[in-house]
């Protein structure tokens, strides 16, 4: 493909990390796309290439786009995978190993499974005399839909629920909120049941209160490519740095500008 001069930049980049702002229709994926082709003809190994996208359909439709530009050499193409998929991946091998005790499934719980779990804990935990004060549409809004938020923020970030509580500025009459969060934990783990955030949770989690078993997953890559970075989570972010290690060369793609997952944790000052 016909570069620009700062396309060609990234797509030839030697030494170290890289931080690339992309902003939209600057030609990333196809820079991207050159970039790995790049390092496969300088001798790169596949196997030790990593790209990670940030959902399902941005996976399947750069890996068409990919394998689409396949160059007449037909090197061998790299893993493209999503963080879930990579997390998921990790949870399991530690199931293996029997660090982590396996799920009654690995089908994560739906939507409506957790909403009706959240709402159970409320009716369980919220005041009475808040509860019989709020109509239907009230309790959803007062009281579910910020429960749920509250929810996927502690999931996504490394700090603990009373400290994310005190962040997202709660009335702290809303204090049972947390107790929600733990209970909804517990019945969680006692009925063997996952949710998608725990694919990243949880082996994250299980990593940083077990260096040694981080060290099995660190330093096997060599490079590792990030799309959209911008809306990337604490928990992500630490999932990059253990497998990354001190061997892999990481770049990151994105624009901060365009960071649209920070109502679910996603922090733009990584």
């Amino acid at each position: 493909m016909q570069l620009t001069s700062h396309q060609y930049a990234a797509a030839t980049h030697t030494q170290g990390h890289a931080r690339v702002i992309a902003v939209a229709g600057s030609g990333k994926t196809s820079t991207l796309i050159e970039r790995i082709h790049q390092l496969l003809k300088r001798g790169a190994d596949p196997r030790r290439i990593t790209v990670l996208m940030y959902n399902k359909s941005a996976q399947q439709d750069f890996q068409q786009r990919l394998n689409s530009a396949q160059t007449a050499d037909s090197l061998p193409l790299p893993e493209i995978r999503t963080f879930h998929s990579l997390g998921l991946r990790i949870y399991k091998s530690m199931v293996a190993w029997g660090a982590l005790p396996a799920p009654a499934t690995w089908k994560p719980m739906t939507r409506g499974q957790i909403d009706r779990q959240i709402i159970r804990l409320l009716r369980l935990h919220a005041p009475k005399e808040i509860l019989e004060s709020l109509g239907s549409n009230e309790f959803k809004e007062q009281l579910a839909e910020p429960m749920l938020t509250f929810w996927e923020f502690c999931k996504s970030r490394l700090l603990s629920p009373e400290i994310i509580f005190e962040e997202l500025g709660f009335d702290q009459k809303k204090g049972y909120f947390i107790h929600v969060y733990h209970a909804f934990e517990e019945h969680r783990r006692q009925s063997g049941l996952i949710t998608y955030a725990d694919m990243l949770h949880t082996p994250v989690t299980t990593m940083l209160n077990n260096p040694a078993l981080a060290e099995k997953f660190s330093n096997h890559m060599d490079h590792i490519l990030v799309d959209e970075y911008q809306d990337i989570d604490d928990i992500q972010a630490e999932l990059l740095s253990i497998i990354a290690g001190q061997r892999a060369q990481v770049m990151i793609i994105g624009d901060p500008d365009q960071c649209i997952y920070s109502f679910r944790g996603a922090v733009v000052e990584h």
